[in-house]
């Protein structure tokens, strides 16, 4: 039973994905809604942890902002992990949602972002 109430968008952006322990790997968001994600990884950085940070670097019309999203892990794949994201605010939200619709605007992030259809 798919427990997700937002469609999710193939996308494909660069993020850090930063263990509890402070561990770090580089990674790449493959799939995107407002409620979560699924983060291709190569590294095993996060078997066994229930929690992590992704980090996505954003081009912004002041310069870089980096945007810190706090996640769950729900379910592993050998290519990466599920996840859940975590006491959003509505700034992140509008963020997440601009990326997802692939806007571009001094206020909407810009940038090494692709987005692709999921039909």
């Amino acid at each position: 039973m798919n427990k997700r109430w937002c469609e999710r968008k193939a996308v494909s952006i660069p993020v850090h994905v930063i263990a509890p322990d402070g561990d770090q790997e580089e990674g790449v968001l493959c799939n995107l809604a407002v409620e979560g994600a699924f983060v291709e990884i190569s590294s095993r950085i996060v078997d066994g942890i229930g929690s992590l940070q992704l980090r996505m670097d954003l081009p912004t019309a002041e310069g870089w902002n980096a945007l810190y999203l706090a996640a769950r892990v729900i379910h592993h794949r050998p290519n990466g992990v599920g996840l859940m994201f975590e006491g959003l605010q509505p700034k992140v939200i509008r963020t997440l949602l601009a990326l997802m619709q692939g806007q571009t605007g001094p206020d909407a992030p810009r940038g090494p972002i692709s987005m692709r259809s999921t039909n």
